[in-house]
């Protein structure tokens, strides 16, 4: 029995649950979905290219959490999803109408109440056009209708935020934060709970062009991570830029994606990335609910599988299976090693075919490159915590 269970351990399979997690808060956020991210990606590499990117970060935050958690911003302002709408998004996540992966988020009840607020507040800074109160193209307003009615027809969960809201806690403070003469400005942002509001208090201070870019960044990050942790999602961030293997939070823990999974969502089709999301409901789960490296690696192959064949878990055991089986060809002709040359070869020629006939070599392929951790892409897991 404990030879089963070292056994089961070793493959990553069995039973050795440590936690119970609500399955249905399995969501995460996206730190490349901030309208500010998504502009500047739009504007450096082209919409096209930025397309792809996005297409691919979305596909790996739905594969390995489930659903997506994106502002109201985000969807009604972002330069992604203001170009394709949804019905696009949804295309290029292989999703339909009844698993559409996005749940929206906003301060007011309603996502077309949210949209009508910040069109009337005219210190709303957008990203996607100046003064959009009043000049806003018929295309955009078309897209806004657009996104709405998924809402109303409850294609796409919209939830109020109802928790009091506070910024996250980040370790790296800009040096430029930490001179006296700016421990005014420093104070005020600690104060300050909305980005307009923030972004307008760093303007007006005496910080100089490039101390605003940090600031700025740093504030946004704090922002950002606010958010997901009052909606108790997952952080995703591929770009880093800070120390991300730093928990923002106690009850949070953060583990780094395969370097090849990115380059792979971004090549796979969207029947491809279908069919992938079908075939890891239990990979996906067995993450949920033991935040190891172990089950980051065994859902990250069976995606990368999923066209076909055979588990991490089947393919580390058939593979050690066959080599035990080879090598006892071998030790069952060392015996005769007194015979001629051809005799004694025999095993291992033996040994070298079923290796090679046999051996699930693509599977073993796709297990080592699964070992390589990309040094910027991580994921914060919240944990629910427990009752």
């Amino acid at each position: 029995m404990m030879l089963k269970k070292m056994w089961d351990r070793w493959l990553g399979t069995g039973s050795w649950r440590t936690r119970d997690i609500n399955d249905n808060l399995s969501r995460v956020l996206v730190a490349e979905l901030d309208t500010i991210a998504q502009k500047e990606r739009f504007e450096r590499v082209g919409p096209a290219q930025a397309c792809k990117e996005i297409t691919a970060m979305l596909r790996v935050g739905r594969l390995l959490c489930g659903k997506i958690l994106v502002t109201d911003m985000m969807i009604l302002d972002g330069s992604y999803f203001m170009l394709l709408g949804p019905e696009g998004v949804m295309r290029e996540l292989g999703a339909s109408d009844g698993s559409f992966p996005l749940t929206v988020t906003g301060s007011q009840k309603s996502l077309a109440l949210g949209l009508e607020s910040r069109l009337g507040n005219t210190s709303t800074i957008w990203q996607t056009g100046k003064d959009l109160q009043e000049s806003a193209t018929a295309r955009q307003k078309n897209v806004w209708d657009e996104w709405v009615e998924f809402e109303n027809k409850g294609l796409i969960r919209y939830e109020q935020q109802i928790r009091k809201f506070e910024l996250a806690v980040v370790p790296d403070l800009p040096d430029c934060l930490t001179n006296t003469g700016n421990t005014e400005i420093l104070s005020t942002l600690n104060a300050t709970k909305t980005r307009s509001d923030a972004f307008q208090a760093i303007e007006q201070s005496l910080l100089k062009g490039q101390d605003k870019e940090l600031v700025s960044s740093w504030w946004n990050s704090r922002y950002l991570k606010g958010i997901a942790l009052v909606a108790e999602a997952d952080w995703l961030q591929f770009e880093s830029t800070g120390p991300l293997d730093t928990p923002i939070r106690h009850d949070m823990g953060s583990l780094s994606l395969p370097q090849n999974l990115l380059q792979w969502a971004n090549s796979a089709t969207s029947a491809t990335i279908a069919v992938a999301w079908d075939r890891t409901v239990q990979e996906r789960r067995a993450l949920r609910k033991k935040q190891r490296h172990r089950e980051m690696k065994a859902l990250c192959f069976a995606a990368m599988a999923s066209t076909g064949g055979d588990s991490r878990s089947q393919v580390l055991g058939q593979s050690a299976f066959k080599l035990f089986v080879g090598l006892a060809l071998v030790a069952i002709g060392l015996p005769f090693i007194h015979l001629n040359a051809l005799i004694e070869s025999l095993p291992w020629i033996a040994f070298a075919v079923l290796v090679v006939s046999t051996l699930p070599f693509r599977d073993i392929v796709l297990l080592a490159v699964n070992l390589v951790p990309d040094k910027q892409a991580q994921l914060l897991l919240f944990e629910v915590p427990k009752k």
